[in-house]
């Protein structure tokens, strides 16, 4: 096995820190959908949403973008893993670094009712007259 340069074990350890963010969130998710109180879905939302939003930021730093414009520059071999990864991760991270990083989030920064399923266990009504209210409002 080749020697891996540096930024490229750097860009594999970063990965594993962001992986290991998703599927810390997504037992959360589990765990919303099977077994949590239903008082309990703001506090969960908190966590669902630090968790993304810190594994978004551990990907968009701009050392990330340095260590990707090093590894693109190493010239791994054409359809070697680590070409691969790079290709993926330029890919990912532009497409990431697209978004305005503050703020674009406050527009929609009023709580809404998320409307669910007619009798579904959090008491949320998608029929219900509140329910379209709140959803509405949301969007002026």
């Amino acid at each position: 096995m080749e020697k891996q340069p540096a930024s490229y074990k750097k860009l594999l350890k970063r990965a594993r820190e962001i992986a290991l963010l998703g599927s810390a969130n997504s037992a959360l998710a589990w765990d919303q959908e099977t077994y949590m109180p239903p008082r309990a879905l703001a506090y969960r939302a908190e966590q669902m949403a630090y968790l993304s939003g810190e594994a978004h930021r551990l990907f968009i730093a701009k050392k990330v973008g340095e260590l990707i414009r090093d590894c693109e520059q190493q010239g791994f071999p054409d359809g070697s893993g680590e070409a691969a990864n790079v290709r993926e991760w330029r890919r990912h991270y532009d497409r990431a670094t697209r978004l305005p990083p503050h703020g674009w989030w406050k527009k929609w920064s009023e709580p809404v009712r998320t409307p669910g399923r007619p009798g579904d266990r959090h008491g949320n009504n998608r029929n219900s007259e509140s329910s379209v209210r709140t959803w509405t409002r949301s969007w002026r």
